[in-house]
């Protein structure tokens, strides 16, 4: 009889868990913040090592449990986010699970554990790398994905993702370019509205109310802008990939 030590069963669990969540954030393109990795990671590892101790309920406290790491790895979501990273989440776990599965079956030592792991780590990332190309594979054109913080009126920010887009001409009353966001993003952040603008749009010709931002844009790893300036509010936006359609003087540079 094997004794099964629960400390070993909490790392174990946690630096699966951790790897798990940071491929999520990965998969999304979002900021992998080291606390809430750590404390979504302690959640699951806490509930693996508590799982055998476990008599009833126990697959609807692990849903529940894992819907609690996904909200924990960001601030906010919008509902498109949200059940995009719990799909990728529940896809990650079960390639990472089933890789690991497959070749401990495969190998059929139990000494050869921890390699059957680390070669389900292997699998797991590459079949992740795989469908990040997939999803976010760009042309090599004039039209882009950056990711934006924009200020809030009461303070910190909140994360969009801006559309370059060399279409975009806009220019307001002292020729300063003006950027175009969604309704849904106006409507978290709330900014009063300071006029109107004459827009061409699909419809034709629109008055769209005219806002004031204050807004970072991230070219790379190292390398951002900081813009003040007019943005009008379109529905023409809502439920996209991106909130914001960038002026085509924004280059980066």
């Amino acid at each position: 009889m094997r004794t099964i030590y629960i400390e070993y069963i909490f790392i174990n669990n946690f630096a699966i868990n951790y790897l798990i969540c940071y491929l999520t954030l990965l998969s999304v393109r979002a900021d992998q913040k080291i606390w809430r990795l750590v404390l979504a990671s302690g959640l699951g590892a806490l509930f693996s090592a508590l799982y055998p101790f476990m008599t009833a309920y126990r697959f609807m406290v692990k849903i529940i449990l894992s819907l609690a790491m996904v909200l924990i790895l960001q601030k906010e979501f919008t509902w498109r986010n949200l059940i995009l990273t719990i799909i990728l989440f529940y896809l990650i776990s079960f390639v990472f699970a089933g890789a690991a599965l497959l070749l401990e079956d495969y190998l059929n030592d139990e000494s050869l554990l921890p390699f059957a792991v680390s070669g389900g780590i292997v699998l797991a990332v590459g079949m992740i790398r795989i469908t990040i190309a997939f999803l976010y594979n760009r042309k090599n054109s004039a039209v882009f994905e950056y990711r934006v913080e924009v200020d809030k009126k009461e303070g910190g920010c909140l994360e969009a993702v801006g559309y370059f887009d060399t279409g975009n001409k806009l220019t307001d009353s002292k020729n300063q370019p003006v950027v175009v966001i969604s309704r849904d993003l106006a409507d978290r952040l709330s900014p009063p509205i300071v006029g109107e603008m004459a827009v061409n749009t699909v419809a034709g010709v629109r008055m769209l109310p005219l806002v004031d931002l204050n807004y970072k844009i991230y070219y790379g790893k190292h390398q951002h802008k900081i813009y003040h300036s007019k943005a009008v509010v379109s529905d023409s936006l809502d439920g996209k990939s991106y909130q914001m359609i960038l002026h085509r003087d924004m280059v980066s540079g």
